[in-house]
């Protein structure tokens, strides 16, 4: 027999036999996610699934591939952001090279790992615990210059505030950076306390000012935020995101506000008094805007909560035994208008009543639906009993 037919039949026998890659992957997904191996049987015999699997494997792009599991339990593979259905863990698989992966020795082509359902809290660790530890110790860049060590320090600490700022807007808090050097703020205004006379880092001075101009910005659109927003795209929202918004700016402000009340930042104040720097008004005025926010939203969340037991009355209730609520939903109404601070006013109460309207509109628009149901039920009926 030809050696090279036969070294062609072990080849075509091998293509033909069970793909290492495949069962590399499925043992991965199995013992990561805690599934029977006939869940991953499952996705390789979907024609769609396998062909963007096979797509990963066979060619240089894309170099990373994703595993959802869905909430039914179903795994789902995909190479696109974002990860819409990730609700529950995932793991992922990247290509060390942008290459094929070989069926022989394929593990040491493909990086493993699992993934979190914020993936931003993967990031913030990641970050956390090896980026900055690995560049905070000093044996690391003992023989860099000076200049060369603190820029990388100050887009590391830049890096690291980012992370923390992108994780509070997930949760919906503004999150205030501390400059670089933060460590030495504490210390700078207890000198000041000792020495009135006392020369301030221009560096410190610098990181602080920058800081400040970051947060006037995050603060200007925290303020900026209206409830009207809501009406954007054509959308018809109910009092509910009324409620939600004020709610969730209370959260935010308040966080907003302890965080300014924090023992370094008023160090930090008393640095950019002490050295008479340009920018200590606009740390004044940041604060006082935040103080005034957050009366307001106190204020309007105060007389909005009582509104909440007649709106929910109102959408569990059927439209034909609504009326009688309508006088006490409406006075409460009043009583808001009569009573609060902030929220007198015809924007701010145009805004809550077309809420009000669409709420109405739904519950008129759901009662049509259910009546023209039962209409239509009873001309099919009548036309059986016509027919027969």
């Amino acid at each position: 027999m030809d050696p090279s037919t036969s070294a062609e039949a072990a080849a075509s026998a091998a293509a033909n036999g069970p793909d290492p890659r495949l069962e590399l992957m499925g043992s991965f997904v199995s013992k990561t996610l805690k599934l029977k191996p006939e869940k991953w049987s499952r996705v390789i015999t979907v024609e769609e699934y396998k062909g963007i699997i096979k797509e990963f494997l066979d060619r240089p792009n894309p170099v990373f591939l994703i595993i959802i599991l869905t909430q039914a339990t179903q795994l789902v593979p995909t190479t696109a952001f974002p990860l819409t259905q990730l609700k529950s863990k995932g793991v992922y698989f990247i290509k060390r090279n942008m290459l094929p992966v070989p069926r022989e020795d394929c593990a040491n082509f493909i990086i493993c790992g699992d993934l979190a359902t914020r993936t931003i809290d993967q990031l913030s660790a990641l970050v956390e615990e090896v980026f900055v530890p690995l560049l905070a110790f000093e044996d690391n860049y003992k023989t860099w210059p000076s200049m060369v060590t603190q820029d990388v320090q100050k887009h590391v600490h830049s890096l690291k505030s980012t992370v923390h700022q992108v994780k509070g807007q997930v949760s919906g808090e503004t999150i205030l950076a501390m400059p670089v050097g933060v460590e030495k703020i504490m210390k700078a205004s207890q000198q000041i306390g000792e020495n009135p006379n006392l020369q301030i880092d221009l560096y410190l001075k610098s990181a602080i000012e920058g800081v400040v101009i970051k947060w006037a910005s995050q603060v200007e659109e925290v303020i900026k935020e209206s409830s009207a927003h809501a009406f954007a795209n054509g959308q018809n929202p109910t009092p509910n995101a009324e409620f939600s918004f004020w709610n969730k700016r209370l959260k935010n402000l308040s966080f907003i506000f302890e965080q300014l009340r924090n023992e370094r930042i008023r160090a930090m104040a008393l640095v950019l008094e002490h050295s008479r720097s340009a920018y200590y008004p606009c740390f004044q005025t940041l604060f006082k805007k935040v103080v005034e926010a957050l009366a307001e939203t106190k204020d309007i969340t105060l007389y909005l909560n009582p509104l909440k037991k007649h709106i929910q009355q109102l959408e569990e209730t059927e439209f034909s035994e609504c009326k009688p609520l309508f006088i006490p939903l409406m006075h409460v109404v009043c009583t808001i208008w009569g009573n609060s601070r902030y929220y007198n006013h015809s924007l701010k109460m145009t805004i809550l009543l077309k809420q009000i309207c669409n709420l109405i509109i739904n519950q008129v628009k759901w009662t049509l639906k259910f009546c023209i149901k039962i209409f239509r039920n009873f001309l099919i009926i009548k036309f059986v009993c016509i027919s027969g």
